[in-house]
């Protein structure tokens, strides 16, 4: 035996919908709708996709990326208001642009960049030049140092080696410059390693005035180098003053927390695949999903058993690369179907549906999170009938008793479930949201009194209009048993 199921959560009713093929009139997204009388209908049989976006996506600059990886220092920053901060407590995937990527959730908007104690700095107010390596001369004048070009490209950068920076973590150079003897000069900020083969950088252009200038770069761990570059051949110099190099410690307004499970306390991502590119110059896309997780599937008011239909659930981070999450499997009917696979998160999910003649339809479906209840239906004294069934129809007889006629307008399926629990905690977490957020307001829902056993047995129910949610407390904390009832119609 297994416990009951009932499936009320679904992914599917945020995002939003797309099928391979429509009927005119059967619009896809009516399968969010709880009502069995509204339905999506293809147009044509074949493989059919139907298929849920996520809640947000898009791309983003490097320029625009302010990303920390690092455990303890977890965030993300697109420098755009109300990208990220709109989706609290939402999944994130950040994709590079080889497809590699790192996972996390939203945890909380961003109140300000703050910073970490300086790892190199200069407000160049003071002649320092010394503590400085240049390919030319670096000259002190006043408050500010002149980096000089003669003819060539060239860089000023720390002489003496910082203490490697730490992989993951991000970092901001930032400097004020302007127009020298020459104007408009292209200046690379960059955050280099030791032999100055690779680093992270971003190009500014100079200007008639002061402008302060920041260039964020995530750590490969082994950058030591400050530098400053200028490609152009020039002769002639442009000024800096102000320099400071520091680690990033949380994001600014547009930004967010990441944390590494749903509503957690550790800032780490959930998981960083080998080879995602830190400073991708390429740039990156995003997507935003629930953060839910999904381990079922319901289908209510469908053809799919007349049609033949091969029915599977798949699923994607990055809209391109699928994997099956509920194998194929033809239902023998066209009654309820409820069918549990291992849980997933994911950016999108699809129900695949492969017919070979009929065009199919339905008119409910849900992907979600099931709640399985921790103990079995109560029996007790005497074995319960878990479910029964009446009819509701209008008779007519004649004057003497005799039946001239009836019109059966439907036969209503009443289950009465009695659940022995001992376990406060599960009732408080699980079943009481359930009854408060969707049973209370008669919202139908999937329930399957045992998979295991009454396999066919799956039923689309509602909690009845006169129902009253009273567990006996045997003292503070405790549950014994709590009853619900729900009434749906026969499927035949």
């Amino acid at each position: 035996m297994s416990n009951p199921i009932i499936l009320y959560k679904n992914v599917l009713e945020n995002g939003t919908l797309t099928a391979t093929n429509t009927a005119t009139g059967y619009d896809v997204n009516n399968i969010k709708d709880l009502r069995t009388h509204t339905f999506w209908k293809a147009n044509a049989a074949g493989t059919l996709y139907i298929t849920e976006a996520p809640l947000a996506k898009d791309s983003v600059t490097l320029a625009n990326m302010r990303l920390s990886l690092a455990d303890g220092y977890a965030f993300v920053d697109f420098s755009t208001a109300d990208v990220l901060t709109d989706y609290i407590g939402k999944r994130l995937v950040i994709i590079d642009s080889a497809g590699k990527k790192a996972i996390g959730y939203i945890k909380a908007a961003g109140t300000g960049e703050t910073y970490g104690s300086d790892i190199f700095a200069d407000t160049c107010a003071s002649d320092n030049t010394a503590n400085w390596a240049a390919t030319d001369t670096l000259v002190f004048d006043t408050d500010h140092y002149a980096l000089n070009r003669n003819g060539t490209a060239g860089r000023a950068r720390n002489k003496t080696e910082y203490t490697a920076l730490s992989q993951g973590r991000l970092y901001r150079l930032t400097a004020s410059i302007k127009n020298g003897t020459v104007s408009g000069i292209s200046v690379s900020f960059r955050l280099a390693n030791t032999s100055i083969t690779a680093w992270s950088s971003t190009d500014f252009t100079t200007t008639a005035s002061y402008a302060q200038r920041s260039h964020y770069g995530i750590s490969i761990g082994n950058e030591k180098y400050s530098q400053f570059y200028i490609a152009a051949n020039i002769n002639g110099n442009i000024e800096i003053k102000n320099v400071s190099t520091n680690h990033v410690l949380t994001p600014s307004v547009t930004g967010v927390t990441i944390v590494s499970t749903p509503g957690g306390s550790t800032y780490n991502w959930e998981s960083i695949e080998s080879g995602f590119n830190y400073n991708d110059a390429a740039g990156y896309a995003y997507k935003i999903s629930e953060a839910d997780t999904v381990d079922a599937l319901g289908i209510e008011g469908h053809n799919l058993g007349t049609a033949g239909a091969a029915v599977s659930v798949e699923s994607s981070d990055d809209e391109s690369t699928w994997t099956e999450r509920l194998a194929a499997f033809t239902p023998d009917d066209d009654k309820a179907i409820l069918k549990t696979m291992t849980s997933f998160r994911a950016a999108s999910k699809r129900l695949k549906i492969v017919t070979a003649s009929v065009a199919p339809y339905l008119a409910v479906a849900m992907l979600g999170n099931k709640l399985e209840f921790n103990r079995g239906a109560y029996i007790g004294d005497g074995a319960i009938v878990p479910w029964q069934f009446g009819i509701v129809a209008a008779a007519q007889r004649s004057k003497t008793g005799n039946l001239l006629g009836n019109t059966i307008r439907y036969k209503p399926v009443d289950i009465s479930m009695t659940i022995p629990t001992d376990d406060y905690d599960w009732y408080d977490t699980y079943f009481w949201p359930f009854w408060r957020d969707h049973g209370s307001e008669l919202k139908p829902f999937f329930f399957a009194p045992d998979l295991t056993t009454f396999t066919d047995k799956i039923f689309w129910l509602q909690l009845t209009e006169d129902s009253v949610l009273a567990p006996p407390m045997l003292m503070k904390d405790r549950v014994d048993q709590y009853t619900f009832i729900m009434r749906g119609v026969l499927e035949e």
